[in-house]
């Protein structure tokens, strides 16, 4: 069986989605972000991720993989890097890696 989450970032102005990943990319039309909102939004996915653990017994910590799109690849790349005990692998399309 498989589990997928897929949350969702905050919404600007435009409707439009985004996660505060890194100082490097997006929510448009707002001032960027302090610099503890980057690891706040990954804290925020790592959280997810222990919750539906938790929830789902059956589902091995080994079979936990991430990934990301655009604004969310950057994401993806952040938790990677910060929580990469929890996560067996990532995957990331269309975003770069920043400097943060």
């Amino acid at each position: 069986s498989v589990l997928i989450a897929a949350p969702t970032g905050e919404r600007d102005r435009l409707d439009l989605n985004h996660w505060k990943a890194t100082s490097a990319c997006c929510g448009y039309f707002k001032p960027k972000p302090e610099p503890a909102a980057y690891s706040r939004e990954s804290q925020l996915v790592r959280n997810l991720a222990e919750f539906l653990l938790s929830e789902y017994p059956s589902v091995q910590p080994s079979h936990v993989f991430l990934w990301g799109y655009s604004n969310g690849a950057f994401l993806a790349q952040q938790v990677a890097c910060h929580h990469s005990d929890l996560f067996a692998a990532f995957a990331s399309f269309s975003g770069m890696m920043a400097h943060d």
